[in-house]
């Protein structure tokens, strides 16, 4: 089966392979979490990690985007702002 939208609560760059093959042409791949998985290992976590989670995230964002590869969005909703709760009820609609 393929789909409109995947939602991703674990993360990790095997769950982004994977999904992409899960989703229609343009389908959307929400993720929580982005391209570590949840729970990882929080001594690995640096500022230089930070920053390259985030540099792969735009690619495969910017990718999505241009048409070079499924669209590709990282979202972390927050319970205390609840505009971050509708923009997520509005990808997965």
């Amino acid at each position: 089966a393929r789909f409109d939208v995947v939602l991703d609560c674990v993360g990790g760059d095997d769950y982004w392979e994977r999904g992409q093959a899960l989703l229609v042409d343009g389908g959307v791949y929400v993720t929580l979490v982005g391209p570590h998985r949840y729970g990882g290992d929080v001594a690995e976590a640096t500022v230089g990690s930070a920053l390259g989670d985030q540099l792969q995230s735009g690619i495969r964002r910017g990718l999505g985007l241009l048409g070079a590869g499924k669209k590709y969005t990282v979202v972390t909703p927050s319970m205390a702002r609840g505009a971050d709760l509708i923009t997520l009820a509005k990808l997965v609609a």
